[in-house]
């Protein structure tokens, strides 16, 4: 059974959320364990902890380590699983995403959570980068007035006196310009095309957006078995490579035995005898 994290990232209203919600019936239905990890940030602010409390390098370093406790707890999830099926751990954000909102402190963040910057980076199996649709979607009536957006937990104004006059607006709500938004989403790309694997998405289309990120988990693991099997087809042409005479009766038939493969396992065709072919034995022969 393969495990295989993916993150949904990208800034603000990207439809992240919208979108680990619809993948996750589809990923099951395809054969898939499916394991979610919600945006850290939204609970720590449903729970009252928020910028309006402390400075926000506080609130980026007690994400980061929800997160990470989070991502423990789904891999020790995953590994007690106990069919046979592939798992996929589907992040809503990952530790990346705190980067735009920390600025300098990045690199002490991390160290204070225990988990160095550089391999947060090669952390996950997959980074989908999801655009913001801040910039592209009618948020506004047009007349300055606070509109909710598609994100729950995120209001967004047109300027910044109407973000003070409206300072009422449901206390545990994140408020924002829809150009921070872009900004913010830029800033985290940048970071985002860092990681091992990196995919960019700008469509906006939600049937879009799913489709291509199934395709994208399902080539996840297809490659991993495609690599399974060539090393496995090596392991074979090496013991075919070594193969010696059968110590029991002499004959040099063999039916190598795929499965131990790496072990260097072959039966005799004649007898049927098991032996062992390993290189440093073929090494000692050619020395005595």
């Amino acid at each position: 059974m393969k495990v295989k994290t993916v993150v949904l990232s990208g800034g603000p209203v990207a439809g992240k959320s919208m979108l680990l919600r619809g993948l996750k019936p589809e990923l099951e239905n395809l054969g898939y364990n499916v394991i979610t990890v919600s945006e850290v940030a939204g609970s720590l602010i449903e729970n009252g902890i928020n910028v309006n409390v402390m400075n926000m390098t506080s609130f980026e370093e007690l994400q980061l380590k929800k997160q990470f406790d989070d991502e423990e707890t789904a891999l020790v999830a995953a590994a007690f699983i106990e069919n046979n099926k592939d798992t996929v751990i589907l992040l809503d954000r990952g530790a990346l995403d705190v980067l735009p909102y920390v600025g300098e402190s990045a690199e002490q963040v991390f160290e204070n959570v225990g988990v160095p910057l550089e391999s947060a980076y090669k952390r996950y199996d997959l980074v989908i980068h999801l655009h913001t649709i801040a910039d592209r979607v009618p948020f506004f009536s047009g007349n300055g007035v606070i509109q909710r957006s598609l994100c729950e937990r995120t209001l967004f104004v047109n300027d910044w006196d109407t973000f003070h006059e409206n300072t009422s607006e449901i206390s545990n709500t994140r408020r924002m310009i829809a150009s921070e938004a872009k900004e913010k989403d830029e800033m985290l790309l940048e970071f985002n095309e860092r990681a091992k694997n990196m995919v960019e998405i700008d469509d906006t289309d939600f049937g879009y957006r799913k489709e291509k990120v199934l395709h994208l988990i399902q080539t996840l693991f297809e490659e991993e078995k495609m690599t399974d099997k060539k090393a496995m087809l090596n392991d074979l042409i090496q013991v075919l490579l070594l193969c010696k005479p059968c110590p029991n009766c002499g004959s040099e038939k063999v039916e190598i035995m795929t499965r131990n493969a790496k072990s260097g396992k072959v039966m005799c065709a004649n007898c049927g005898k098991i032996y062992t072919v390993k290189k440093d034995e073929e090494k000692n022969d050619g020395e005595d």
